[in-house]
This record gives structure tokens, sequence and C-alpha cells, in this order.
């Protein structure tokens, strides 16, 4: 389970299982990666 600590308007933290956690880094990389 991991933490984490997103910065935008306001902080927000998230409680994520592994799973959950691999899908949202691949949701951030291809966001990334189309900015």
């Amino acid at each position: 389970m991991g933490i984490f600590s997103l910065e935008l308007d306001k902080p927000i933290e998230v409680e994520l299982d592994d799973h959950d956690a691999e899908k949202l880094l691949g949701e951030l990389q291809r966001f990334i990666v189309e900015e």
C-alpha cells in the first residue's frame, strides 16, 4: 500500500493498493506524454 501526494490547487492524499497504484501511474505517464 502506498500514499501518493499530488500538489494541484490543493494537496490531495490518496491511499491505494498496488493494483490501483499501477493503474494510476499508467494514467499519469500517459497524461504527461500527452502534455
